[in-house]
C-alpha cells in the first residue's frame, strides 16, 4: 500500500506536483505516439509491398504477352515475304506429324520409345495461323540419341520447335519431356 500523500502547505507544491505528472504523462504519450507511428508505417509498407508485388506480375505478364505477339508478328511477316513463293508448303498442314517423328526417333536410335500426350492446338485471336503442339515424354533416355532426334526433326520438319524442355536426371539416362510446336494454316 501506497502512503497517503503528504498534505499540501501551498499553490507552489500543488503546481510541482502537477508539472512532475505531466512530465510522466507526456513520456508515456510519447511512447504511444512513436507506436501509433510504427504500427501506421508498417501497414503503409505492407500495403506499399503488396502492390509492388502486383505490379511486378503485371509486368512479368505483360512482357510474355510482347513476346508471345513479337513471335506472331514475325510468324505473319514470314507469309506475307514467301507470298510470292509456294509458302503454303512452310505452314502446311502435317497430319501425320506424329508418325514423322516416331520414324525420325527409330532412324536416331532413341531408347526408350518415346510416349505421346494427346496433340493440341493453340489459336490466337484474328491470326490465320494455330499452333500443333505434341508432346513426347522419355524415362530413362539416352540423352545423345534424343538430341540428335529433336535435331533431325526440326531439319527434316518445316517449322518444328522446342516449345518446352524438361529433363531431369533419372537412375538410368534422363526423364525427359519435351513440347514440340509447329505453326499451321488455320483450316
Amino acid at each position: 500500500m501506497t502512503a497517503p500523500p503528504p498534505p499540501l502547505e501551498s499553490d507552489f507544491d500543488l503546481a510541482a506536483i502537477a508539472a512532475r505528472e505531466e512530465r510522466r504523462n507526456l513520456s508515456v504519450q510519447l511512447l504511444l505516439m512513436g507506436l501509433v507511428f510504427a504500427i501506421v508505417g508498417a501497414l503503409f509498407a505492407g500495403v506499399t509491398r503488396a502492390r509492388a508485388t502486383a505490379a511486378a506480375r503485371q509486368v512479368a505478364s505483360a512482357r510474355a504477352n510482347t513476346k508471345r505477339v513479337e513471335r506472331i508478328a514475325s510468324a505473319i511477316d514470314e507469309l506475307k515475304e514467301a507470298s510470292d513463293q509456294p509458302w503454303a508448303n512452310t505452314y502446311e498442314e502435317i497430319p501425320l506429324i506424329r508418325s514423322a517423328l516416331i520414324a525420325l526417333a527409330d532412324k536416331a536410335h532413341v531408347t526408350p520409345k518415346p510416349g505421346w500426350g494427346d496433340p493440341r492446338n493453340d489459336t490466337l485471336e484474328d491470326s490465320p495461323l494455330t499452333r500443333q503442339i505434341i508432346e513426347a515424354r522419355l524415362n530413362g533416355a539416352d540423352l545423345e540419341p534424343f538430341l540428335q532426334w529433336i535435331t533431325q526433326a526440326q531439319q527434316e520438319i518445316p517449322g518444328l520447335e522446342v516449345v518446352a524442355l524438361d529433363m531431369t536426371p533419372a537412375e538410368k539416362g534422363w526423364t525427359i519431356r519435351c513440347r514440340l510446336g509447329r505453326w499451321e494454316i488455320r483450316q
